[in-house]
């Protein structure tokens, strides 16, 4: 007669959080193979399709006209401070920035 299998019981639910350092191994292994966002530990699937990118396209239209376009940036990766890096990679749609583009050094 086989053994019972073992039975994990948990008494309370549980997530896990990732890091970047996990989402670079995801990619390598071909698991995270599609655009995504790295919030507070969370992994989120963005996906494109043409509702959200006519919003886009008014959210960066209307900033342009607000704010000039050397202030505006689209989908761009932005800095974070240092207790915040570890859990998060968001990609903004649109940011508007406190200094002109043409002065940061890329």
């Amino acid at each position: 007669m086989a053994a019972p299998a073992t039975v994990l019981k948990f008494d309370t639910p549980f997530k896990v959080l990732w890091d970047r350092d996990d989402c670079s191994k995801f990619e390598k292994l071909g698991i995270l193979n599609y655009k995504y966002q790295l919030i507070e530990g969370e992994i989120y699937r963005v996906g494109q399709n043409f509702p959200r990118i006519d919003c886009i396209m008014e959210l960066i239209n209307w900033m342009i006209l607000t704010f000039e376009n050397n202030f505006v940036e689209s989908q761009a990766p932005i800095d974070l401070s240092p207790e915040d890096r570890l859990l998060n990679m968001p990609e903004p749609d649109g940011i508007v920035l406190n200094r002109s583009r043409k002065g940061l050094n890329r």
